[in-house]
């Protein structure tokens, strides 16, 4: 049997301790992806259920009537025009969250669509261009970037089609 010097040991031992190093950061990866997949569906269910419940709260705090009442041009007494600033103002910082939850890699791309559809149609109508004029600042930049880029997609989006039309 072949007797091994110190340093052939002690070379055996750098290769060894290499391998378990490359392993370990291995290892550490596929947790860390599947931490971030967890993260990620966690966030979308979150998200998911945050609209559903806003969705019946709107309902039964008079939200819906608040709006049908604005639209129809009819003028809102000051509790009624600061409760559907507050309504917008929540649902627009719940928009800027999963914004940046999508940015930060947090939230499903399919979901951030969607999310991104949902806040053009309240950005797009009346009310919501009225509250975006007023209440701007009160955002990120980054969502603000964001959401006049919607606003744009869906101004040249409004304007194709009128032209095709004619």
């Amino acid at each position: 049997m072949k007797r091994y010097s110190l340093n052939e040991i002690a070379q055996l031992a750098e290769v060894v301790a290499a391998i378990s190093v490359v392993a370990s950061l291995i290892w550490v990866a596929v947790e860390l992806r599947l931490n971030s997949d967890e993260i990620q569906n966690a966030n979308s269910m979150q998200l998911t259920t945050f609209t559903a419940e806003k969705q019946l709260e709107a309902i039964g705090l008079g939200v819906a009537s608040l709006i049908i009442k604005a639209q129809s041009e009819e003028e809102l007494t000051p509790t009624e025009m600061t409760n559907l600033t507050f309504y917008f103002r929540y649902m627009l910082q719940e928009f800027e969250t999963a914004h940046f939850q999508f940015v930060q890699g947090r939230l499903d791309s399919q979901l951030a669509a969607s999310w991104d559809r949902r806040l053009s149609v309240i950005i797009g109508a009346p009310l919501g261009i009225d509250y975006w004029d007023r209440e701007k600042s009160l955002y990120t930049q980054r969502f603000q970037s964001h959401v006049d880029a919607l606003i744009s997609r869906e101004e040249s989006s409004a304007a194709e089609t009128y032209q095709s039309v004619q």
